[in-house]
Parts: structure tokens; sequence; C-alpha cells
């Protein structure tokens, strides 16, 4: 992103990333209260998967959050070519809402219902 180079990532399908996403849960609801609106983006802004399949990698994701929060909703941003495709096409997409951030003004985004695959967005203009 801008030149810099993207850190690694604990991969989702792995157990050290379920046990880290329940105490990240735990303690923001210490912190702040139970939330049911997660807002997380996979590979935002082209970052790299390396070597972890990115489909299961939304499952591994969506799996920790439903795991602490069975009635949240992950929250992805819609931007330029945000969200990947592969991440929508493996998401529980009745648990998932799109934040359109701009794709009136960028062409990836054609159709929100056919591009985004019928899930749940609300529209709006990051300018």
């Amino acid at each position: 992103w801008m030149g810099f180079a993207r850190p690694d990532w604990l991969d989702p399908r792995t157990d050290l990333f379920a046990e880290v996403a329940a105490a990240f849960y735990e303690i923001q609801e210490e912190l702040y209260g139970r939330g049911t609106l997660y807002k997380m983006d996979l590979l935002h802004e082209g970052g790299s998967a390396g070597n972890v399949p990115v489909a299961e990698a939304t499952r591994g994701v969506q799996r920790a959050l439903r795991a602490a929060r069975p009635d949240a909703v992950w929250v992805v941003l819609g931007w330029q070519k945000n969200p990947p495709k592969e991440v929508v096409a493996a998401a529980d997409r009745e648990a998932m809402l799109i934040v359109d951030g701009l794709s009136d003004r960028f062409p990836e985004v054609t159709d929100r219902e056919s591009d985004w695959q019928d899930t749940p967005y609300a529209f709006g203009s990051i300018w």
C-alpha cells in the first residue's frame, strides 16, 4: 500500500487465530460493551493472502466472530476492489453488511447486487 510493505497476518484457519480473536472480543466488550457490528476488511486495498486461501481465511474470521458473538454482523467497506469477490463468496452473506464507501466513483463495481452477490449493503460515499 502506497509503497509500504504490508505486515504479515495471523492465519485465520488456525487455533491460535481463534484464541486471539476470542481474547480480543472479550477485552473489547470489557472496555466498550457488547457490540453487534464488527468492521473488518480482509486484504484491504491490495493486501496479499500469501499462502492462505482467501475463502478459508474468510470462513475462519467469520467462525471466530460467531463463536464470540453469535448475533454479530460482519461489516465490510465497499471501496474500490474491496471486498474481494473471494471474501464475499465464502462468507455467510446473511451475517454481513457492506458499507458502500464510494462504488459510485470507481468502475470496479458496476452492479452492487451482482458484484456483491446480494450481500446487504448501505449506500454511501466517502469524499
